[in-house]
């Protein structure tokens, strides 16, 4: 819930659990996960725990028709990241 203070809006950070179906339908929610994943020397995701920890929140949200945007960052000083450039594997959500 928003409240106005000021010129300054500041919300309340819930968490998956504290939402509702009636909280979550038809609601677009920003999900920001840490999905870095390390990666070999050919750029193939070589261990994808981080990643299947976030499809349960995601599942939770999208089976209480939210829109789910996820975000994410993948850096890494010793790769270029091109088009494509990245291999992984199909993680099934």
């Amino acid at each position: 819930m928003a409240k106005k203070s000021g010129g300054v809006i500041s919300m309340v950070k819930k968490s998956g659990g504290d939402l509702t179906t009636a909280d979550l339908k038809g609601k677009k929610v920003f999900v920001r996960a840490n999905l870095n994943v390390p990666l070999d020397n050919s750029q193939n995701i070589t261990d994808n725990t981080r990643v299947r920890a976030a499809i349960p929140t995601i599942k939770y949200l999208t089976q209480n028709d939210a829109k789910v945007f996820l975000s994410n960052h993948l850096l890494d000083t010793k790769i270029s990241v091109k088009a494509g450039g990245l291999k992984s594997k199909k993680v099934g959500i």
